[in-house]
């Protein structure tokens, strides 16, 4: 789903980060109505679950000054409208 040059990772608990180089957030948010617009279910004990995710996004440096800036504004903006 993305490319492979994308640097995933557990943020800790439920969280995780995806880091996408040279993407900006029009590009970004492409990217990710296509990944949110998949079903997303798994097996367990032989029953389909189905489960939703939520995510936030942000862009360095045009909206934050400082990498550590980054990930605060991307959890903000988590609490945002959903991307349409």
């Amino acid at each position: 789903m993305f490319p492979s040059d994308a640097l995933l990772g557990r943020n800790g608990g439920d969280e995780f980060c995806i880091l996408l180089q040279n993407y900006t957030c029009e590009d970004a948010k492409e990217l990710l109505q296509q990944f949110t617009g998949l079903p997303k279910a798994f097996s367990y004990k032989g029953k389909e679950q189905s489960f939703n995710i939520s995510l936030g996004y942000a862009e360095y440096p045009t909206f934050v000054a400082s990498r550590s800036q980054l990930m605060r504004c991307a959890d903000a903006a988590l609490c945002q409208l959903p991307i349409t």
